[in-house]
């Protein structure tokens, strides 16, 4: 399978650029929240093709902070076959934005007790 290449147009480097510079600090807060609460993430996971930014092997959560590279269509449709892909594997990916660690972190601990919790119960 060949994966799709994309080219940048000087409006989306600019974004990109934007978008890095902003979420280094949000991701650098969200492993410490992690650390603190004791959860056993690692960061800058692969699974096959795919990149997390954190990961938890034990309880198969995968977390992905979406930036605004996301919003382009040719972005979005290589991600398609992820979102096949992925939960295929029994993972869960939740996706979060670096506005939301920085403004309200403690929803995403919530967020993450309330899937363990889940799949608890279901198992």
């Amino acid at each position: 399978m060949t994966w799709p290449t994309l080219s940048l147009s000087t409006t989306t480097n600019a974004v990109i650029r934007h978008s890095l510079h902003n979420a280094l600090p949000s991701m650098t807060q969200l492993e410490e929240l992690l650390n603190d609460k004791g959860f056993t993430f690692s960061k800058n996971h692969r699974i096959h093709h795919y990149h997390f930014d954190f990961y938890d092997s034990k309880h198969k959560i995968a977390l992905k902070i979406d930036d605004y590279l996301e919003e382009f269509d040719s972005v979005n449709n290589t991600n398609s076959i992820k979102k096949l892909y992925i939960p295929s594997l029994q993972v869960h990916v939740l996706k979060f934005t670096d506005y939301h660690i920085l403004t309200d972190p403690e929803e995403i601990i919530r967020a993450i007790k309330f899937l363990i919790q889940n799949k608890l119960n279901v198992i």
